[in-house]
């Protein structure tokens, strides 16, 4: 029987008048499915929470960095973003408990030696999976993000608040400090200089810093020191062995907002150098937000903003890329994007800051060798906002299997459901990993293979119902 026969075959054994009887029977199944998913989602949550959640927040409530009340609050936005993972698993867990005990119970062997088919019993839970499947799609694509993103600016705020009153601790090694507005550090080593307090000893130093959005010098150095200085709100950077890349930042026409170019790079090396950086503002510098924490409309917005590369400097490690629009749609800073041509990835750039005017933004090349024309897109949004719609059907594909499955244990067990649905979940979530780490490869599709669970749990689930229903 092909697929499309099966599912006709299931509307068909699905749509019969409903009696009296029939109705006391859904009322019966709805009571007990509900009442075991709001028991199984609620365990799921607090436990979700506690692993992810405390995880961050107690060590920053430990150091000092959040006070105890905007830790509970922080704590508690995160419910609407764990939901989206407890409802599946905790669905499939009543599924799997209601039905195992309504087959062990031969309740199930009363219903079908009385003429009632499987599909007809079970047709509103079905209803109720669509059901739960779109408000899921709901709950992932406007609340969790919103709640999620209040939650990390909330503490965010704090922690900002925090480093200003002790600046050093902003100095970590081994990541991009995208804190402080107009600039871009990186340090390779960073460790206490044990023969003077409050400074720190430095090995591989980068420092970009920015000028309306356009990269206006780099600084690279092999080793150095730097030390806070509290009462002009600055860092210093004592640096040896550098190397200086500035430019002479292309004109912007007015009217068009394009830019005239690159502008011409001059290079040139010292044995030392001092470079003060000031970080008075880093408390209002805006947090990156993470795809997780971007709405339907800020992710669609994204995904279809396409940029292309107009220039690339002589040494390929900065170039400048053309956003059309009114106005344009720029990335958000320390964004990762793909280079493609033709098709096929041929790079990676990362954004740094974002212009206030104009259509060009200045990026750093991070893997491979551009070309003027090549396609620059967030192949990472259009993947998470895939998995967004396709974790969604999680719902309405475990309830389908979870019915047939539930009759064939037979058992009562708690253990064994919550068992199962993990695995199953598992199972579903894998793939929805294995779509974001092929980001680096659009060749391959990963927005279509985060949709293969979906698709896999409802085919598998509407065969085994089939069957069951025939038996």
């Amino acid at each position: 029987m092909t697929g499309g026969s099966v599912w006709i075959s299931l509307w068909r054994a699905a749509w019969v008048p409903f009696s009296g009887a029939m109705r006391t029977l859904h009322r019966y199944l709805l009571r007990q499915v509900a009442g075991s998913l709001l028991l199984s989602v609620a365990v799921f949550t607090t436990v979700l929470m506690l692993a992810s959640g405390m995880k961050d927040l107690l060590r920053q409530l430990i150091t000092g960095q959040v006070p105890p009340m905007v830790v509970i609050k922080a704590f508690g936005l995160l419910a609407p973003y764990v939901i989206t993972f407890s409802l599946p698993m905790g669905l499939l867990a009543s599924v799997l408990l209601v039905f195992g005990r309504f087959s062990a119970d031969q309740e199930y062997t009363a219903a079908r030696a009385g003429g009632v088919s499987l599909m007809s019993m079970v047709a509103p839970l079905l209803v109720v999976g669509m059901l739960l499947s779109g408000l899921s799609a709901y709950v992932n694509l406007e609340v969790a993000p919103r709640c999620k993103r209040m939650s990390k600016t909330l503490v965010h705020e704090m922690v900002m608040k925090y480093l200003t009153t002790q600046p050093a601790r902003l100095l970590r090694e081994k990541e991009f400090i995208t804190e402080i507005p107009g600039y871009l550090i990186h340090i390779g080593e960073c460790q206490p200089a044990n023969d003077t307090d409050g400074e720190l000893k430095l090995k591989e130093v980068l420092i970009h810093q920015f000028q309306g959005g356009q990269l206006a010098q780099r600084i690279r150095a092999a080793s150095g020191r730097a030390r806070v200085d509290d009462k002009e709100g600055k860092y210093i950077f004592d640096l040896l062995d550098v190397e200086v890349q500035s430019r002479e930042l292309a004109e912007t026409d007015p009217d068009t907002g394009e830019s005239g170019g690159m502008g011409r790079w001059y290079t040139f090396s010292v044995g030392e150098l001092s470079s003060e950086i000031p970080y008075g503002q880093t408390e209002k510098r805006a947090r990156r937000l993470k795809d997780n924490e971007l709405t339907f409309d800020e992710l669609w917005r994204h995904w279809k903003a396409r940029g292309q590369v107009a220039t690339v400097d002589i040494n390929g490690t900065v170039a400048e890329l053309k956003y059309t629009g009114k106005p344009p749609t720029f990335p958000k800073p320390d964004t990762i994007m793909q280079v493609l041509r033709n098709g096929r990835r041929v790079g990676q750039v990362r954004t740094t800051v974002t212009p206030d005017s104009g259509q060009l933004i200045s990026v750093l090349v991070t893997d491979g060798e551009l070309k003027p024309g090549d396609e620059v897109r967030d192949v990472g949004k259009q993947v998470h906002l895939h998995g967004q719609f396709a974790f969604s059907c999680a719902c309405l594909g475990f309830m389908m299997v979870g019915i047939p499955l539930g009759l064939q244990t037979s058992r009562s067990e708690t253990t064994v459901g919550i068992a199962v649905s993990i695995l199953l979940v598992l199972v579903f979530y894998s793939f929805l990993l294995l779509g974001r780490a092929l980001v680096d490869k659009p060749e391959w599709h990963p927005e279509w293979i985060v949709w293969f669970p979906a698709f896999l749990f409802q085919g598998v689930g509407a065969l085994m119902l089939w069957r069951a229903n025939r038996t």
